[in-house]
């Protein structure tokens, strides 16, 4: 009941500029109607749709926003919180859900390495999270990999294409008959830009983070650059 009192709305065009990477950050946002597209180096990274909320890590960390956001359709409508309503209303929860989920992802092979701060930045657009009830389908085999998801608790059981179940079984191995906490749903296929190769259905109620596919591998690129520079480093102090 506080947060709608002090919500406000304002209203952006296509490629209207919000505000722009490095800003001073003193409100928190949440897309009502409409899209924005989020820049980073002056590229488009990535696009939050309604429900989609941005601007928390300026207000947390007090820091310049990590990002700019341009309208990405015009009349897109944005529900608008300022730094004091945000700072006694909201910011404990979200600091709280912000370290639950750096804490996890930091878990993955895909961050390994990554600085806290990097993993924070990188992924506060990306990755969302959500409750799933048992019976919910994840993913259906032969439909196009456009979420991934990772298990942060329950169970979902995974039933293998022929051919995927063979490559398991050409190597000795037999495919995994359920995906549980930490694995990641869809990854592969993802990447590999094909159709889901299995279905997967939860077995009760499932706690996931899920991003969109492009949104992955914007992710994945992100280690394998991070895997170069501290390769180069290794390197140069080999030199010294």
């Amino acid at each position: 009941k506080e947060c709608c009192k002090a919500l406000t709305l304002c209203k952006i065009d296509n490629e209207e500029v919000l505000f722009n990477q490095h800003d001073e950050g003193d409100t928190f946002y949440i897309v009502y109607k409409g899209s924005v597209n989020v820049i980073v180096g002056g590229n488009r990274v990535a696009t939050l749709h309604e429900g989609s909320a941005f601007g928390e890590l300026s207000l947390i960390r007090g820091e310049p926003r990590a990002a700019g956001i341009v309208g990405a359709v015009d009349n897109t409508e944005l529900m608008v919180i300022g730094k004091k309503d945000y700072d006694r209303i909201l910011k404990g929860d979200a600091t709280t859900q912000m370290e639950i989920r750096t804490d996890f992802l930091e878990k993955q092979p895909m961050f390994a390495g990554m600085e806290r701060n990097t993993v924070q930045n990188e992924t506060q657009n990306y990755v969302k999270n959500r409750d799933l009830k048992g019976g919910k389908v994840i993913a259906k085999e032969g439909q196009p990999s456009e979420l991934v998801h990772f298990v942060v608790s329950g169970k979902v059981k995974v039933q293998w294409s022929r051919g995927a179940a063979k490559q398991y079984e050409d190597q000795g191995l037999q495919p995994p008959q359920h995906f549980t906490v930490n694995d990641i749903i869809g990854g592969d296929d993802a990447l590999a830009d094909r159709p889901f190769s299995f279905t997967a259905v939860c077995v009760g109620p499932v706690e996931v983070y899920y991003c969109e596919k492009k949104d992955f591998m914007t992710m994945a690129t992100l280690k394998e650059d991070a895997d170069r520079e501290r390769e180069v480093k290794m390197q140069v102090a080999g030199l010294k």
